[in-house]
């Protein structure tokens, strides 16, 4: 019983020693809040004691904020306008703005051909979206829109068309023009048949009474090289204006075997002799050698010493197993 007592006493002290260091550390809790507010008010008061003016003494100016500390960086914002109020010589002949034609119609200019590097038609092409380049067999390229392709896309220079594409389409260096247009849909009313997919025109540079002057030299990987010139303006002669434009263009290609060259001279001649008519004569001169890589042949587990003898390019021997 002394034993139990002697807990219980001991144990009562110490609850009131808990109790003691709570009550003490709420205190402090509740006191900071109240000292940091009398500061704060005492502080203030000795400002606004700093700032009291006497009856008929003029208050001093406060120093004004920095300008420069809160300004905010200058946003430039630029409008780039898209064209739609010009008229567009592949998608109608009555001088229609190309936001009222019923179809659609992309171009490439001459601008946008140097900003993206195309050497030639076939890159400025695949600058526009939807429609695929390439080449077929004898370096003929071909064009691909809307699910057809080959001569189910008509190719034109100048608005006149240039037979089939597998017959007269041949690869061009880009500079000798002035932009590359599409048409997307069926366009034969306006260029005539096998234009079921769409038609591609070439429009070249035209005479402008403005003397200007245009070179381009360029060096690049595969040991590509371009080097092209071309002036145009005033003949000397009243309302004849001239271009000429010359290029020319070779690669080694990414692979063995894939060499090409692609030479070109442009000019025309411009005659206006009145405000409403005006007479242009094109002529161009296009020479090109390739060696166009199509493929290397894929050799699988079914095809067996499917070549055991080349000679001077051509398989003299050739077997085969059934998978």
């Amino acid at each position: 019983m002394e034993y139990g007592q002697t807990s219980s006493i001991f144990g009562s002290a110490r609850m009131r020693v808990v109790t003691a260091c709570a009550i003490l550390f709420i205190q402090s809790l509740i006191a900071a809040p109240i000292v940091a507010s009398a500061q704060d008010a005492g502080s203030q008061g000795s400002s606004d004691q700093r700032h009291t003016t006497r009856p008929g003494q003029r208050a001093a100016a406060k120093p004004l904020a920095d300008p420069s500390a809160d300004a905010l960086n200058e946003v430039l914002i630029q409008a780039t306008k898209l064209g739609l109020d010009t008229t567009n010589e592949t998608g109608s002949r009555l001088n229609v703005p190309a936001r009222e034609l019923p179809f659609s119609v992309s171009d490439v200019t001459q601008k946008d051909m140097q900003l993206y590097g195309a050497r030639t038609v076939n890159d400025a092409i695949e600058a526009i979206v939807g429609v695929t380049g390439g080449f077929t067999s004898g370096s003929i390229p071909y064009y691909g829109m809307r699910g057809f392709t080959g001569n189910d896309v008509s190719v034109m220079h100048d608005g006149i068309r240039q037979n089939t594409a597998s017959q007269s389409a041949r690869p061009l260096d880009t500079f000798t023009l002035a932009s590359v247009e599409v048409l997307k849909g069926p366009s034969s009313v306006i260029y005539g048949e096998g234009a079921v997919g769409g038609a591609v025109n070439y429009v070249s540079k035209s005479p402008d009474p403005t003397p200007q002057a245009e070179a381009l030299l360029s060096y690049g990987s595969w040991n590509s090289t371009r080097v092209a010139a071309g002036a145009g303006g005033p003949t000397g002669v009243e309302n004849l204006n001239f271009r000429l434009d010359a290029s020319d263009n070779s690669t080694d290609g990414y692979v063995a075997n894939n060499h090409s060259e692609y030479r070109a001279v442009a000019g025309s001649l411009g005659w206006q002799p009145a405000a409403d008519t005006k007479v242009t004569w094109y002529e161009t001169y296009l020479q090109d050698s390739t060696q166009n890589y199509y493929g290397t042949p894929v050799v699988y587990d079914a095809v067996v010493n499917a070549t055991t003898g080349v000679e001077s390019g051509q398989v003299s021997f050739m077997k085969l197993y059934d998978a």
